[in-house]
């Protein structure tokens, strides 16, 4: 190796750390989700009125990486639609949300159910006659021994 030639590997080693590096290079692996991250994602994407990869990422306690590699999912599969400037995004078939009655509403309804149209005729009008041979008022009640 002559002179030049070990003059310029060694500018050439010098300057190394000052070039860009290759984007494949640059560029880093995705993050690996969690067991069961995307589907709790989906349910809770379709729960919240609006969600946000910062929602997302609290919700689930992830790094904020695979919040946004699940929400930007979630936007590829039809689940949320498009985000807003401010990086919000709304389910497209979000669950129903349940209607809040109040709970006399409930039980009067659940009553109702419960109770038949019709009369139940039991045929006993007129039990006086018998009632009258068997109860005797002038027995006198009996007391309990006191207790000490």
């Amino acid at each position: 190796m002559n002179r030049r030639q070990f003059t310029a590997s060694l500018g050439a080693v010098a300057t190394l750390p000052l070039l860009p590096l290759p984007l494949k290079a640059a560029t880093t692996a995705p993050a690996a989700l969690p067991p069961a991250a995307y589907a709790w994602a989906h349910f809770i994407a379709r729960a919240q009125p609006s969600l946000s990869a910062a929602k997302l990422a609290r919700f689930l306690k992830v790094d904020g990486t695979v919040a946004t590699q699940l929400f930007n999912q979630l936007v590829r599969d039809g689940v949320l639609g498009a985000p807003s400037a401010i990086g919000t995004a709304k389910a497209l078939q979000p669950m129903q949300q349940p209607t809040h009655t109040s709970l006399a509403t409930r039980i009067h309804s659940a009553a109702k159910a419960l109770v038949k149209e019709q009369p139940l005729d039991l045929k006993c009008a007129n039990t006086a006659p018998q009632e009258s041979a068997d109860a005797s008022p002038d027995e006198p009640v009996q007391d309990s021994p006191a207790q000490g």
